[in-house]
Protein backbone atom coordinates (compact mmCIF):
# COMPACT_ATOMS: atom_id res chain seq x y z
CA UNK A 1 0.00 0.00 0.00
CA UNK A 2 2.83 2.20 0.65
CA UNK A 3 4.38 1.83 -2.64
CA UNK A 4 1.33 3.22 -3.88
CA UNK A 5 2.41 6.98 -2.42
CA UNK A 6 3.96 9.03 -4.72
CA UNK A 7 5.65 11.88 -2.46
CA UNK A 8 5.54 14.83 -5.23
CA UNK A 9 2.07 14.17 -5.81
CA UNK A 10 0.52 12.83 -1.94
CA UNK A 11 -2.78 14.46 -3.24
CA UNK A 12 -3.51 12.12 -5.93
CA UNK A 13 -1.73 9.17 -4.39
CA UNK A 14 -4.53 9.59 -1.57
CA UNK A 15 -7.16 9.86 -4.14
CA UNK A 16 -5.75 6.19 -5.54
CA UNK A 17 -5.97 4.64 -2.00
CA UNK A 18 -9.57 5.98 -1.25
CA UNK A 19 -10.80 4.48 -4.83
CA UNK A 20 -9.75 0.73 -3.74
CA UNK A 21 -10.17 1.03 -0.22
CA UNK A 22 -13.34 1.92 1.03
CA UNK A 23 -12.34 2.36 4.83
CA UNK A 24 -9.08 3.71 4.03
CA UNK A 25 -6.11 2.45 5.00
CA UNK A 26 -2.65 2.80 6.99
CA UNK A 27 -1.05 3.99 3.40
CA UNK A 28 -3.90 6.24 3.11
CA UNK A 29 -3.06 7.92 6.35
CA UNK A 30 0.85 8.48 5.24
CA UNK A 31 -0.76 9.70 2.52
CA UNK A 32 -2.71 12.66 4.79
CA UNK A 33 0.72 13.27 6.34
CA UNK A 34 2.59 13.78 3.16
CA UNK A 35 -0.51 15.92 2.03
CA UNK A 36 -0.29 18.09 5.04
CA UNK A 37 3.34 19.48 3.90
CA UNK A 38 2.25 20.07 0.15
CA UNK A 39 -1.83 20.99 0.97
CA UNK A 40 -0.69 24.73 -0.27
CA UNK A 41 -0.12 23.20 -4.17
CA UNK A 42 -3.80 22.82 -4.56
CA UNK A 43 -6.13 23.82 -1.32
CA UNK A 44 -9.39 23.14 -3.20
CA UNK A 45 -8.71 19.62 -4.05
CA UNK A 46 -6.93 18.65 -0.53
CA UNK A 47 -10.18 20.12 1.09
CA UNK A 48 -12.51 17.56 -1.33
CA UNK A 49 -9.70 14.43 -0.48
CA UNK A 50 -9.21 15.22 2.80
CA UNK A 51 -13.21 15.84 3.74
CA UNK A 52 -13.32 11.49 1.46
CA UNK A 53 -10.63 10.34 3.69
CA UNK A 54 -12.03 12.03 6.93
CA UNK A 55 -15.81 9.92 6.24
CA UNK A 56 -13.70 6.68 6.23
CA UNK A 57 -11.23 7.14 8.68
CA UNK A 58 -12.65 10.09 10.90
CA UNK A 59 -10.36 9.54 14.12
CA UNK A 60 -7.23 10.69 12.68
CA UNK A 61 -6.13 13.97 13.82
CA UNK A 62 -3.80 15.12 11.46
CA UNK A 63 -6.39 15.14 8.73
CA UNK A 64 -9.03 17.30 11.04
CA UNK A 65 -6.05 19.93 11.85
CA UNK A 66 -4.63 19.53 7.81
CA UNK A 67 -8.31 20.39 7.24
CA UNK A 68 -8.70 23.02 9.20
CA UNK A 69 -5.74 24.47 8.10
CA UNK A 70 -6.95 24.33 4.90
CA UNK A 71 -10.46 25.83 5.66
CA UNK A 72 -8.43 28.76 6.91
CA UNK A 73 -6.69 29.12 4.10
CA UNK A 74 -9.65 28.80 1.67
CA UNK A 75 -11.70 31.11 4.51
CA UNK A 76 -14.47 28.81 4.75
CA UNK A 77 -17.35 29.87 7.46
CA UNK A 78 -15.82 29.84 10.93
CA UNK A 79 -18.18 27.06 11.80
CA UNK A 80 -16.29 24.60 9.44
CA UNK A 81 -12.85 25.61 11.03
CA UNK A 82 -14.39 25.14 14.62
CA UNK A 83 -15.88 22.03 13.42
CA UNK A 84 -12.87 21.01 12.48
CA UNK A 85 -10.61 21.53 15.28
CA UNK A 86 -13.02 20.19 17.63
CA UNK A 87 -13.12 16.91 15.78
CA UNK A 88 -9.31 16.66 15.77
CA UNK A 89 -9.20 17.12 19.67
CA UNK A 90 -12.39 14.61 19.72
CA UNK A 91 -10.28 12.01 17.98
CA UNK A 92 -7.79 11.87 20.84
CA UNK A 93 -9.08 13.19 23.83
CA UNK A 94 -7.03 14.63 26.21
CA UNK A 95 -3.50 14.76 23.74
CA UNK A 96 -1.66 17.63 24.89
CA UNK A 97 0.08 18.03 21.53
CA UNK A 98 -3.14 18.13 19.35
CA UNK A 99 -4.66 20.48 22.04
CA UNK A 100 -1.83 23.09 21.27
CA UNK A 101 -1.97 22.45 17.97
CA UNK A 102 -5.93 23.40 17.68
CA UNK A 103 -4.92 26.57 19.16
CA UNK A 104 -2.00 27.38 17.11
CA UNK A 105 -4.26 27.01 14.02
CA UNK A 106 -6.65 29.09 15.40
CA UNK A 107 -4.14 31.55 16.80
CA UNK A 108 -2.22 31.58 12.91
CA UNK A 109 -6.02 31.55 11.43
CA UNK A 110 -6.99 35.12 12.78
CA UNK A 111 -9.72 33.25 15.20
CA UNK A 112 -8.36 34.26 18.88
CA UNK A 113 -11.49 33.34 20.48
CA UNK A 114 -11.51 29.75 18.95
CA UNK A 115 -7.77 29.78 20.06
CA UNK A 116 -8.82 31.01 23.63
CA UNK A 117 -11.50 28.29 23.11
CA UNK A 118 -8.89 25.75 22.89
CA UNK A 119 -6.69 27.24 25.00
CA UNK A 120 -9.19 26.94 28.24
CA UNK A 121 -9.71 23.30 27.03
CA UNK A 122 -5.87 22.41 27.10
CA UNK A 123 -6.06 24.10 30.63
CA UNK A 124 -9.31 22.84 32.09
CA UNK A 125 -7.70 18.76 30.62
CA UNK A 126 -4.11 19.25 32.58
CA UNK A 127 -3.98 22.14 35.37
CA UNK A 128 -0.60 22.85 35.36
CA UNK A 129 -1.43 23.57 31.47
CA UNK A 130 -2.96 27.11 32.87
CA UNK A 131 0.36 28.79 33.04
CA UNK A 132 1.30 28.05 29.28
CA UNK A 133 -2.55 29.03 28.26
CA UNK A 134 -2.33 32.53 29.94
CA UNK A 135 1.11 33.35 28.97
CA UNK A 136 0.06 32.88 25.11
CA UNK A 137 -3.30 34.88 25.77
CA UNK A 138 -1.74 37.48 27.46
CA UNK A 139 0.09 38.63 24.00
CA UNK A 140 -3.55 39.78 23.01
CA UNK A 141 -5.64 39.97 26.33
CA UNK A 142 -4.10 43.26 28.56
CA UNK A 143 -7.06 43.01 31.13
CA UNK A 144 -6.75 40.49 33.80
CA UNK A 145 -10.17 40.36 34.69
CA UNK A 146 -11.23 39.48 30.81
CA UNK A 147 -7.71 36.88 31.08
CA UNK A 148 -9.14 34.73 33.68
CA UNK A 149 -12.58 34.60 31.95
CA UNK A 150 -11.30 33.54 28.57
CA UNK A 151 -8.72 31.04 29.08
CA UNK A 152 -8.99 30.08 33.11
CA UNK A 153 -11.48 27.74 34.25
CA UNK A 154 -13.19 28.34 37.39
CA UNK A 155 -12.04 25.89 39.96
CA UNK A 156 -9.57 26.34 42.51
CA UNK A 157 -6.41 24.24 41.56
CA UNK A 158 -6.69 26.24 38.01
CA UNK A 159 -6.99 29.81 40.16
CA UNK A 160 -4.26 28.31 42.01
CA UNK A 161 -1.97 27.34 39.01
CA UNK A 162 -2.93 31.07 37.72
CA UNK A 163 -1.69 32.38 40.82
CA UNK A 164 1.84 30.92 40.45
CA UNK A 165 1.86 31.99 37.05
CA UNK A 166 1.04 35.38 38.53
CA UNK A 167 3.95 35.29 40.76
CA UNK A 168 6.21 33.92 38.19
CA UNK A 169 5.11 37.33 35.96
CA UNK A 170 5.85 39.63 38.84
CA UNK A 171 2.32 41.30 37.64
CA UNK A 172 0.19 41.89 40.89
CA UNK A 173 -2.51 43.53 39.07
CA UNK A 174 -3.00 40.03 37.55
CA UNK A 175 -3.01 38.50 41.04
CA UNK A 176 -5.04 40.84 42.92
CA UNK A 177 -7.67 40.08 40.08
CA UNK A 178 -7.39 35.76 41.13
CA UNK A 179 -7.26 36.84 44.65
CA UNK A 180 -11.47 38.35 44.38
CA UNK A 181 -12.18 35.05 42.50
CA UNK A 182 -11.06 32.68 45.23
CA UNK A 183 -13.87 31.65 48.05
CA UNK A 184 -12.03 32.94 51.48
CA UNK A 185 -11.40 32.95 54.24
CA UNK A 186 -7.86 30.83 52.93
CA UNK A 187 -5.41 29.10 54.96
CA UNK A 188 -1.81 30.79 55.36
CA UNK A 189 0.18 27.32 54.16
CA UNK A 190 -2.00 27.31 50.90
CA UNK A 191 0.51 28.30 47.46
CA UNK A 192 -2.14 30.46 46.72
CA UNK A 193 -2.16 32.52 49.63
CA UNK A 194 2.27 32.44 49.72
CA UNK A 195 2.17 33.60 46.07
CA UNK A 196 -0.20 36.81 46.54
CA UNK A 197 1.12 37.54 49.42
CA UNK A 198 4.80 37.59 48.01
CA UNK A 199 4.20 39.32 45.12
CA UNK A 200 2.47 41.97 47.55
CA UNK A 201 5.54 42.06 49.44
CA UNK A 202 7.56 42.41 46.72
CA UNK A 203 5.62 45.34 45.15
CA UNK A 204 5.22 47.29 48.42
CA UNK A 205 1.56 47.09 48.62
CA UNK A 206 2.22 46.87 52.47
CA UNK A 207 -1.61 48.11 52.81
CA UNK A 208 -2.97 45.13 51.06
CA UNK A 209 -0.42 42.63 53.15
CA UNK A 210 -0.93 44.24 56.46
CA UNK A 211 -4.54 43.24 56.32
CA UNK A 212 -4.30 40.01 54.66
CA UNK A 213 -1.68 39.13 57.64
CA UNK A 214 -4.05 40.13 60.64
CA UNK A 215 -7.11 38.06 58.79
CA UNK A 216 -4.96 35.17 58.46
CA UNK A 217 -3.13 35.50 62.09
CA UNK A 218 -4.77 37.76 65.07
CA UNK A 219 -1.94 37.56 66.89
CA UNK A 220 -0.24 39.35 64.29
CA UNK A 221 0.46 43.56 65.43
CA UNK A 222 0.84 46.07 61.91
CA UNK A 223 3.86 46.89 61.87
CA UNK A 224 5.41 44.06 64.08
CA UNK A 225 7.50 40.94 63.54
CA UNK A 226 5.44 38.71 61.78
CA UNK A 227 5.43 35.22 63.78
CA UNK A 228 8.36 36.59 65.24
CA UNK A 229 7.39 33.92 68.57
CA UNK A 230 7.26 31.20 66.29
CA UNK A 231 3.92 29.93 67.06
CA UNK A 232 2.75 28.91 63.33
CA UNK A 233 3.98 25.67 61.62
CA UNK A 234 6.97 25.64 59.25
CA UNK A 235 4.87 25.61 56.42
CA UNK A 236 2.44 28.65 56.83
CA UNK A 237 5.34 30.95 57.24
CA UNK A 238 6.38 31.57 53.87
CA UNK A 239 2.94 33.80 53.78
CA UNK A 240 3.91 36.22 56.32
CA UNK A 241 7.01 37.01 54.42
CA UNK A 242 9.61 33.88 55.75
CA UNK A 243 11.99 31.95 53.50
CA UNK A 244 12.39 28.86 55.17
CA UNK A 245 13.66 26.82 52.22
CA UNK A 246 16.86 25.16 52.94
CA UNK A 247 19.78 24.06 51.14
CA UNK A 248 21.64 20.44 50.91
CA UNK A 249 23.73 20.24 54.20
CA UNK A 250 20.79 22.23 56.64
CA UNK A 251 17.38 21.19 57.82
CA UNK A 252 15.29 23.86 59.52
CA UNK A 253 12.42 22.32 62.04
CA UNK A 254 9.81 24.01 64.59
CA UNK A 255 10.19 22.61 67.88
CA UNK A 256 8.47 22.96 71.44
CA UNK A 257 10.96 24.72 73.92
CA UNK A 258 10.06 24.13 78.09
CA UNK A 259 11.34 26.60 80.19
CA UNK A 260 11.35 29.75 77.93
CA UNK A 261 13.63 32.13 79.71
CA UNK A 262 12.06 34.79 78.22
CA UNK A 263 8.27 33.73 79.59
CA UNK A 264 9.88 33.56 82.42
CA UNK A 265 10.94 37.30 82.60
CA UNK A 266 7.66 37.93 81.73
CA UNK A 267 8.51 40.11 78.52
CA UNK A 268 8.17 39.38 75.17
CA UNK A 269 5.94 37.90 72.23
CA UNK A 270 5.70 34.59 73.83
CA UNK A 271 5.70 35.87 77.62
CA UNK A 272 1.15 34.76 77.86
CA UNK A 273 1.79 31.32 75.81
CA UNK A 274 2.37 28.23 77.47
CA UNK A 275 3.25 26.61 73.77
CA UNK A 276 6.73 28.44 73.21
CA UNK A 277 8.25 27.50 70.23
CA UNK A 278 11.71 28.10 68.48
CA UNK A 279 13.21 27.76 64.77
CA UNK A 280 16.33 24.91 64.97
CA UNK A 281 19.07 25.01 62.36
CA UNK A 282 20.49 21.84 62.35
CA UNK A 283 24.48 21.88 60.16
CA UNK A 284 24.78 18.24 59.00
CA UNK A 285 28.29 18.97 59.11
CA UNK A 286 29.06 17.66 55.43
CA UNK A 287 28.91 21.32 53.73
CA UNK A 288 30.89 24.09 53.99
CA UNK A 289 28.33 26.34 53.13
CA UNK A 290 27.59 29.40 52.00
CA UNK A 291 24.41 29.85 54.40
CA UNK A 292 21.65 32.81 53.29
CA UNK A 293 18.37 30.67 53.09
CA UNK A 294 16.46 31.37 56.53
CA UNK A 295 14.84 34.82 56.00
CA UNK A 296 11.80 36.94 57.16
CA UNK A 297 10.83 40.19 55.26
CA UNK A 298 8.00 42.76 56.53
CA UNK A 299 7.20 46.03 56.03
CA UNK A 300 7.60 48.67 58.52
CA UNK A 301 4.88 50.75 58.29
CA UNK A 302 6.10 54.61 59.90
CA UNK A 303 9.32 56.31 60.56
CA UNK A 304 10.84 56.15 63.62
CA UNK A 305 13.09 54.84 66.01
CA UNK A 306 13.12 50.76 66.93
CA UNK A 307 14.62 47.98 68.77
CA UNK A 308 14.69 44.62 67.24
CA UNK A 309 15.02 41.85 70.01
CA UNK A 310 14.98 38.41 70.23
CA UNK A 311 16.50 34.95 71.37
CA UNK A 312 18.88 32.50 70.57
CA UNK A 313 21.22 29.90 71.56
CA UNK A 314 23.59 27.64 69.99
CA UNK A 315 24.68 23.90 70.55
CA UNK A 316 28.06 22.15 69.54
CA UNK A 317 28.72 24.66 66.31
CA UNK A 318 31.74 23.87 64.40
CA UNK A 319 33.98 25.66 62.06
CA UNK A 320 35.77 29.24 62.62
CA UNK A 321 32.90 30.47 60.66
CA UNK A 322 29.66 30.22 62.29
CA UNK A 323 26.79 31.57 61.90
CA UNK A 324 25.57 35.40 62.76
CA UNK A 325 22.37 37.55 61.39
CA UNK A 326 22.74 40.36 59.61
CA UNK A 327 19.71 43.20 59.85
CA UNK A 328 19.07 45.31 56.97
CA UNK A 329 16.48 48.18 55.40
CA UNK A 330 16.00 47.41 51.98
CA UNK A 331 15.76 51.70 50.62
CA UNK A 332 18.19 53.12 52.98
CA UNK A 333 21.16 50.74 52.63
CA UNK A 334 21.40 50.23 56.37
CA UNK A 335 22.83 46.93 57.59
CA UNK A 336 24.23 45.45 60.96
CA UNK A 337 26.39 42.30 61.69
CA UNK A 338 25.32 40.44 65.29
CA UNK A 339 27.99 37.70 65.86
CA UNK A 340 27.11 34.37 67.29
CA UNK A 341 28.27 34.77 70.84
CA UNK A 342 30.29 31.58 70.56
CA UNK A 343 30.34 27.91 69.47
CA UNK A 344 28.38 26.53 72.89
CA UNK A 345 25.77 29.10 74.42
CA UNK A 346 22.68 28.80 76.21
CA UNK A 347 19.52 30.84 75.45
CA UNK A 348 20.54 34.72 75.65
CA UNK A 349 18.48 37.81 74.49
CA UNK A 350 20.21 39.76 71.51
CA UNK A 351 19.29 43.14 70.14
CA UNK A 352 19.97 46.53 68.01
CA UNK A 353 18.77 49.65 67.35
CA UNK A 354 17.63 50.95 64.09
CA UNK A 355 16.51 54.79 62.81
CA UNK A 356 14.24 54.32 59.90
CA UNK A 357 13.52 57.44 58.12
CA UNK A 358 10.61 56.71 55.66
CA UNK A 359 7.66 54.81 55.50
CA UNK A 360 6.89 51.72 54.12
CA UNK A 361 10.33 50.58 54.41
CA UNK A 362 11.40 47.18 54.50
CA UNK A 363 13.27 45.59 57.09
CA UNK A 364 15.01 41.93 56.74
CA UNK A 365 16.97 39.69 59.22
CA UNK A 366 18.81 36.98 57.77
CA UNK A 367 21.02 33.96 59.02
CA UNK A 368 23.71 33.94 57.21
CA UNK A 369 26.92 31.87 57.35
CA UNK A 370 30.30 32.19 55.21
CA UNK A 371 32.42 29.62 54.06
CA UNK A 372 35.77 29.17 54.58
CA UNK A 373 38.96 27.89 53.43
CA UNK A 374 40.52 26.44 57.03
CA UNK A 375 40.82 22.79 58.10
CA UNK A 376 37.91 22.63 59.88
CA UNK A 377 35.25 24.44 56.91
CA UNK A 378 32.47 21.51 57.64
CA UNK A 379 29.81 23.26 59.88
CA UNK A 380 27.92 20.97 62.20
CA UNK A 381 25.84 21.91 65.22
CA UNK A 382 22.57 23.51 65.96
CA UNK A 383 21.22 26.98 66.17
CA UNK A 384 17.91 28.21 67.87
CA UNK A 385 16.06 31.45 67.41
CA UNK A 386 12.77 32.75 68.99
CA UNK A 387 10.67 35.53 70.28
CA UNK A 388 11.46 38.04 67.36
CA UNK A 389 9.97 41.41 68.25
CA UNK A 390 10.63 45.09 66.17
CA UNK A 391 9.67 47.21 69.17
CA UNK A 392 8.84 51.45 68.10
CA UNK A 393 10.64 53.48 70.87
CA UNK A 394 9.48 57.13 69.20
CA UNK A 395 9.80 59.29 66.22
CA UNK A 396 12.18 60.81 64.45
CA UNK A 397 13.34 64.04 65.79
CA UNK A 398 13.52 67.13 63.24
CA UNK A 399 17.08 67.91 63.76
CA UNK A 400 17.51 63.97 62.75
CA UNK A 401 18.38 64.51 59.11
CA UNK A 402 20.27 62.03 58.43
CA UNK A 403 19.84 58.15 58.78
CA UNK A 404 22.27 56.64 61.10
CA UNK A 405 25.70 55.28 59.81
CA UNK A 406 25.98 51.58 60.41
CA UNK A 407 29.69 50.69 61.05
CA UNK A 408 29.05 47.47 58.57
CA UNK A 409 28.19 47.35 55.42
CA UNK A 410 26.42 44.51 53.62
CA UNK A 411 23.91 42.92 51.07
CA UNK A 412 20.30 44.23 51.24
CA UNK A 413 19.14 40.84 51.99
CA UNK A 414 17.22 40.62 48.20
CA UNK A 415 18.94 38.12 47.45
Amino acid sequence: MLRMIDRSDPADSLSRILDQHAWGSHGSLHASRILSLRWRMDTEAAEELLARQLRRYPVDPTGWMLRANVAFSLDLPAEERAAHLASAVASQPGDRNIQWQAAMIALRGGDRALAERHLKLAARARTRETGPAMVTARRWIADPDELLDRVVPDTEAHLTEAMRQARQLDDLALARAIWQRVDHPRQPQERLVRDFLGLALDHGDHALLTRAWANLDPRYQPGGFPVGDIHLPLESMPAFGWRTRMPAGVRLSRELVSEAPWNASGSGAGAAENDTHALRLTFDGNENIRFRHLMARFPILEPGHYRLQGWWRGEQLTTRSLPWLHASLRREGWSERLDTPSRNFPWQPFELELKVTEANEVFALRVRRDPTDAFDRYIQGNLWLSNLTLEHLGPIEPQETLPAESSHSYDNGSS
